[in-house]
């Protein structure tokens, strides 16, 4: 269910957009394949206290 919320959450930013997401560790390696199979990319990922934050780059030749 994690993946389908990042992914709404991206459908509503435009091409080439970034999104800020918070994860608990237990979420992240599977969000973080999905999104690279999606053709996305994470440009960052960072641990905060008991939740990681990701930083998502759009992928900017999708259509939705």
């Amino acid at each position: 269910m994690t993946f389908v919320k990042v992914k709404m959450a991206l459908q509503k930013i435009g091409p080439s957009g970034k999104l800020d997401i918070l994860l608990k560790e237990e979420a992240l390696k599977n969000v973080i394949s999905s999104l690279k199979a999606e053709g996305h990319k994470v440009t960052r990922a960072e641990r905060r206290d008991t939740v990681f934050l990701l930083e998502v780059e759009r992928e900017s030749n999708r259509m939705e």
